[in-house]
């Protein structure tokens, strides 16, 4: 009997010695448990040390991104309440910083930012890099637009940037919008007009100056041409049928700037006591070597020009009419009309 209270007792000391184990790794923090009918001592697998979770950046330059502010704001949280924050800019060491966010002054080049959750070993941290870019591109070049003056009422423009990637902002008479080359410009009033385009770059610099084209707009008017022949349009010698005789034409020009006459087109309308198949118009300033200007807003007689004052040019425009083998008597007293046409440039 004595021997069966011995193993009791035994037991029991067992017992108590063994919850002297689970106390102390309770308070050492091991992971174990007293299971099983015979109190043995079981691992519970899969516990883990609970840790902090890395800051999160709210607010600030964007990652990755490019700006020309040369002052960056950062807010940040942590999904755990009550951590604090430690913040450093560019490799510098790790300072407390406020739960509200810091701001930092900073220069042109690339820049990081690293959060930190403060008071825990390890500290989880967020970084954010960017580019502070704070030199403006150059200004654009035109490269192409309307002649000055021009009777056309819209205007195209190309131009190009000497930096990659910029984009480019279009004014035109006032009104401003982002543009790309080739632009186009609306209809266009009669009247003075003027473009310009300046550049901007990734980071928002613009280019100091803007390339600019200015040109006016005229009323499409058609220059004037009139005349008649210099001479009678008979035969000098009447045993030779046929003649031809140079057209003194005045030009007139409407335009407040000069033009070159470069074609000049007559046509005979039909008579009643001829056919107008009977002449014809021939030598219309074809590769005429001595250009044909008449300065703005004046006229001038194709025969007070100085190549017409000896000979007239044979390439000029004459009248003649024609020897068609039959008596030309019916052609006597004659009238008929002549009308013009004529492409110019400005000058």
């Amino acid at each position: 009997m004595r021997r069966f209270r011995d193993l009791i007792s035994a037991h029991k000391r067992f017992s108590f010695g063994l919850w002297i184990l689970v106390l102390v790794a309770v308070v050492a923090g091991a992971q174990w448990q007293l299971t099983g009918r015979d109190g043995i001592l079981t691992r519970v697998l899969g516990a883990s040390v609970k840790s902090t979770p890395a800051p999160t950046i709210t607010s600030g330059p964007a990652a990755g991104s490019v700006t020309s502010s040369t002052s960056a704001t950062f807010t940040y949280s942590d999904s755990e309440k009550g951590v604090t924050f430690k913040c450093g800019l560019d490799g510098a060491a790790l300072s407390a910083c406020a739960t509200s966010g810091i701001t930092y002054p900073v220069g042109a080049g690339i820049h990081a930012f690293v959060v930190a959750a403060q008071g825990v070993s390890p500290s989880p941290s967020t970084s954010r890099t960017w580019t502070v870019d704070v030199t403006a591109p150059p200004a654009p070049s035109i490269s192409g637009g309307p002649e000055n003056p021009t009777i056309d009422t819209t205007a195209t423009f190309t131009f190009v940037d000497g930096e990659a990637g910029v984009t480019f902002e279009c004014r035109l008479d006032g009104s401003t919008e982002a543009c790309v080359s080739p632009y186009g410009s609306k209809k266009l009033s009669v009247g003075d007009h003027t473009f310009s385009v300046v550049a901007i770059d990734a980071a928002g610099n613009r280019s100091v100056a803007s390339a600019t084209w200015s040109w006016t707009v005229l009323i499409n008017k058609a220059f004037g041409i009139s005349g008649n022949a210099i001479g009678p349009l008979y035969p000098v010698d009447p045993s030779i049928p046929g003649t031809a005789t140079a057209l003194d034409l005045r030009i007139s020009n409407p335009y407040n700037f000069s033009i070159t006459v470069v074609t000049i087109g007559v046509s005979v309308a039909p008579s009643t006591a001829c056919g107008s198949t009977n002449f014809v118009v021939q030598n219309l300033l074809k590769n005429h070597p001595t250009a044909i200007v008449v300065p703005a807003n004046q006229s001038l007689l194709l025969s007070t020009l100085p190549a017409a004052q000896s000979t007239w040019p044979a390439d000029w425009p004459h009248i003649s009419l024609k020897e068609t083998g039959l008596p030309q008597d019916g052609c006597q007293h004659t009238t008929f009309n002549l009308s013009y046409t004529g492409t110019a440039t400005k000058s």
